[in-house]
């Protein structure tokens, strides 16, 4: 940062405005250094390998950026239309707070609302729509947080790298590309001179020598901005890390929610978890909870007991309920005290009752 700082405040070698002619002059020149290159008739001058490095590091990370950024604002909104009226109400608020469109999930909640209302909220159904639709909205209200976050953390913040650092250093490197020509071309043309002994050989040394001063002044500027936005590449993991922290923090709140009302309305309507569910979450779990929490050791069968393996994790409502972790083993008993479906069970010196279908009586390990 100091070289560039240093060499940004010295003298630049040629005038910022230049004469029309002499510009002209200048482009005629490049155009001609560039086709003579293209055919092999002139030499080029060749960036060292860590710029090039640099310079294709940068490259990537934009490439990488642009197409993130695109396929994601597809996962946050996967509604075209609404996209469009996202990005147009961006830019008409202009910092300002920006019309608030309901999700999907808002619009269905409300919707499963009204229609439980209308057919009857003291029915089964009914009431299940309502509290189902509630649930919707307030999933639909944490999936808009979701969208806000991921493209104030995540989408703003590389948005602005690529608009800032690159841009500049793009804009840089075509400097750099200009000088590159100037250079080239001057030696050529020095070369020429001198070879035919030219009354003006000594001129063209002498531009060729500017041409080099401008091109390696103009190389480190750009050096010090490819090592400047390669450091703030890596400081972007901060921004994957944010969107992941956005992402857990609205499915697990979603799995909470939608786990908790689907055991409310499965005990007020006697229905069991289907066994598709119980095997998925099973098969989902077990080698996570394999790994970091081994299922506890059996112990002695109590008379009256039989054992059984916990199909899916539960948490308890009360305290007069056990709470279950996936592939735990259980003790049960039957208990005529318990409503139908319940047992008496006991954990790992946790005792309290269970609900049935939870538990797999048939495959635990003797």
């Amino acid at each position: 940062d100091e070289l560039l700082l240093s060499a940004m405040a010295e003298e630049p070698v040629t005038p910022k405005r230049v004469p029309f002619a002499t510009s002209v002059r200048a482009t005629f020149s490049r155009a001609r250094q560039l086709a003579s290159e293209a055919l092999g008739k002139a030499d080029k001058t060749e960036y060292d390998l860590q710029f090039e490095n640099l310079a294709g590091r940068v490259d990537r990370a934009k490439d990488a950026i642009d197409k993130i950024i695109k396929q994601i604002e597809v996962v946050l909104e996967p509604n075209t239309g609404r996209r469009l009226e996202h990005t147009w109400n961006e830019k008409v608020s202009r910092g300002r707070a920006a019309r608030r469109t309901p999700t999907e999930l808002e619009v269905l909640g409300s919707l499963m609302q009204a229609c439980g209302s209308e057919y009857g909220q003291d029915t089964a159904f009914g009431s299940g729509l309502i509290q189902c639709g509630r649930l919707q909205s307030q999933l639909g209200e944490k999936q808009f947080a979701l969208q806000t976050a991921v493209r104030d953390q995540f989408i703003r913040p590389l948005k602005a790298f690529v608009d800032g650092e690159v841009k500049s250093v793009a804009a840089e490197r075509k400097t750099l590309g200009r000088c590159r020509l100037d250079l080239d071309a001057a030696r050529l043309q020095a070369k020429a001179s001198t070879a035919s002994n030219s009354p003006s050989a000594a001129a063209d040394q002498e531009t060729a020598r500017i041409a080099g001063d401008a091109f390696h002044k103009q190389l480190e500027i750009t050096r010090v901005l490819l090592e400047r936005a390669q450091r703030s590449t890596d400081a972007t993991i901060q921004r994957v890390i944010a969107l992941l922290d956005a992402q857990h923090a609205y499915h697990s709140a979603a799995a909470e929610a939608t786990a908790a009302l689907s055991r409310d309305l499965r005990r007020t309507s006697g229905i069991e978890p289907p066994s598709y569910m119980q095997s998925i979450a099973a098969r989902a779990a077990g080698a996570a909870t394999a790994l970091s929490a081994p299922a506890a050791a059996a112990g002695p069968v109590e008379e009256g007991e039989t054992r059984a393996r916990v199909l899916c994790s539960y948490e308890a409502r009360d305290e007069t309920e056990l709470a279950l972790t996936v592939d735990e083993i259980v003790f049960t008993r039957p208990d005529s005290s318990l409503p139908e479906g319940w047992l008496l069970g006991r954990c790992n010196g946790r005792q309290g009752r269970v609900m049935a279908n939870y538990l797999d009586f048939d495959e635990v390990d003797a």
